[in-house]
């Protein structure tokens, strides 16, 4: 039987930090449509969706679909990312779930691969990349720059999560109520040989934004983490 993977794209123009910075400008293109080219290089997934608030579907829902994804928007609080991601997941009828975030456009998706590959090898219940995880003991979770954050979910798990996380962090970053439960649901981890966790490529800021225009100015578009 053939395994329905769906990488899930959280997104919204309600940033703090950086006003709508999903729509920022990186070397001619929107960031987020940077991202969904990114994932879109990943092989073995089956669609790529964009989950966001319906507040804002006037501006991201084209956008996403001349970028060759697929537009989910939902009418939930903008904060209750579990929520939209779930019901996308479900909407496209997946069986593993890659969560991915909006102001990652350096995501790497040969590590994504890598990941999922791993995830396939070990009857888990979450595969994960660079995530703070409670209470781990396990200080190697956190060895890539940020910024390629990525985690691999099963629909049973994910479903579990929307059903019983009531807290606001637990629905705001998804998956925190499945890590604090460790002897319910096992997880895998992947890391680096060395220490990369200093840096930082996710986008919160102008400097941050400067740093990928200028990453995507002498790379281009294809480019591992490592160049």
């Amino acid at each position: 039987m053939t395994t329905n993977i769906v990488a899930i794209i959280a997104a919204r123009l309600g940033s703090t930090r950086l006003s709508r910075k999903v729509l920022s400008n990186i070397c001619g293109k929107p960031m987020l449509v940077r991202v969904i080219e990114r994932v879109k290089m990943c092989k073995e997934i089956s669609e790529v969706v964009v989950a966001f608030p319906d507040c804002d579907a006037g501006v991201l829902s084209d956008l996403v679909i001349d970028a060759g994804a697929s537009a989910c928007a939902w009418h939930l609080d903008p904060a209750d990312v579990l929520g939209r991601v779930y019901y996308a997941a479900d909407l496209f009828k997946a069986d593993l779930v890659i969560r991915i975030t909006a102001d990652c456009p350096l995501l790497d998706p040969g590590e994504v691969t890598t990941l999922l590959w791993t995830f396939k090898g070990h009857k888990t219940h979450i595969g994960f990349m660079n995530v703070d995880v409670p209470n781990s003991q396990d200080n190697r979770r956190q060895r890539f720059p940020e910024g390629l954050d990525c985690e691999v979910i099963t629909m049973r798990t994910l479903a579990l999560a929307q059903t019983s996380a009531v807290l606001h962090s637990d629905r705001e970053h998804v998956t925190p109520w499945i890590y604090r439960q460790p002897n319910r649901f096992k997880s895998i981890c992947a890391w680096p040989q060395e220490d990369y966790c200093g840096l930082k490529w996710s986008v919160d800021t102008a400097a941050d934004l400067e740093f990928a225009r200028a990453v995507y100015g002498e790379l281009g578009q294809d480019f591992s983490w490592h160049d």
